[in-house]
């Protein structure tokens, strides 16, 4: 099969985006999930959230004392979890029903340490207030996206270009 100067042009173009694709891929730092749990003396609650590559949180669901999470509050909401306090301020907010609620880590100067604070702007009793506690975060196993997989679709992509002008060329020939 002779194969036109255009199309091996078209070919070595979608093989290259392939590659660069693939390289990318291996280099990026995939998403992080976490389980998360609070444990205070009047509100408790687990779930789980997702960061990307930024540690940004993205996703952040879960209940607290058995009222499903509904929600971020906002998006600019960082973890770090290379740190003894993984969230600073303004920590991260979410809702949980109606109720806008914030948990994050404060430095108190009466006692020159630092806590966890699950803040609430309206509890279910109609309170407003906040809670010191404790958040503990565990990584979850991820599986990431191979290379080789990127690769593999710019392959199939290829030679599914290779048969579509093969079967133009065809249908020309024979009208």
């Amino acid at each position: 099969m002779k194969m036109s100067s255009g199309l091996a042009t078209k070919l070595a173009q979608v093989i290259l985006v392939g590659i660069l694709l693939g390289a990318g891929a291996a280099s990026a730092r995939a998403a992080s999930f976490y389980s998360w749990t609070w444990t205070g003396a009047d509100w408790n609650g687990s779930g789980v959230l997702g960061v990307d590559s930024t540690n940004t949180v993205k996703w952040f669901n879960g209940s607290i004392n058995g009222r499903a999470i509904t929600g971020l509050a906002g998006t600019d909401f960082k973890l770090y979890p290379e740190r003894s306090f993984v969230l600073d301020y303004p920590g991260i907010e979410f809702f949980v029903g109606d109720a806008k609620m914030r948990l994050n880590s404060r430095i108190f100067l009466s006692c020159d340490c630092q806590q966890y604070i699950l803040w609430y702007d309206i509890a279910p009793d109609g309170s407003e207030g906040g809670q010191s506690g404790s958040f503990a975060i565990a990584q979850l196993a991820t599986t990431p996206l191979p290379p080789a997989l990127l690769l593999f679709a710019t392959g199939v992509g290829a030679l599914g270009l290779v048969g579509w002008r093969g079967r133009c060329k065809n249908a020309g020939a024979r009208g």
